[in-house]
């Protein structure tokens, strides 16, 4: 996509990644977009987006714009769509359903979200345990969330990885 190019994607309605995407050799100009007016849904158990720069590391920036955007088990999502608190929904996403990933699902140098009603990421790491909690994984550009309104409702996990090889857990 060239040194400072952007891979877009654009759809009405739901988008669903049923299997793994991954982008290689990005630069800190690089941009994958994905918008769905909708939803953006990815089952951490079959699907995930990584951006990875020439050294392997993380790359480029992911941006997710939808209504709603998910990284949950089938089990999860149905438990967060019926949720009516912060703190139910926070306890069901804080649990692995069985797909451990120590990058997590979204995987790159930054990641932006522009969510209308929700942005959810589900625990990919090996215990609930906060220090311990995955789904994100983002490096030095970090995670920025742009919102529509206060009752947006944000429950994540992940971490930043940091130039000095440390990370920022939660």
């Amino acid at each position: 996509i060239g040194t400072n190019g952007t891979f877009r994607v654009d759809t009405l309605g739901k988008l669903k990644t049923i299997g793994a995407v991954a982008l290689n050799n990005l630069t800190t100009g690089n941009r994958f977009e994905i918008e769905a007016s909708r939803m953006i849904e990815v089952d951490p158990a079959t699907g995930s987006i990584v951006l990875r720069n020439a050294a392997g590391g993380l790359g480029g920036t992911l941006s997710l714009i939808s209504d709603d955007i998910i990284s949950a088990s089938g089990a999860a999502l149905n438990d967060v769509i019926n949720a009516t608190t912060i703190a139910a929904i926070d306890t069901r996403l804080g649990t692995n359903d069985g797909a451990t990933n120590d990058g997590g699902v979204f995987q790159a140098n930054g990641i932006e979200v522009d969510a209308r009603f929700g942005f959810y990421v589900q625990n990919t790491g090996a215990s609930t345990d906060f220090d311990a909690r995955r789904g994100i994984s983002v490096g030095a550009a970090g995670l920025r969330i742009r919102t529509s309104g206060t009752s947006t409702r944000i429950v994540i996990n992940g971490r930043q990885l940091r130039a000095d090889g440390t990370t920022a857990t939660g």
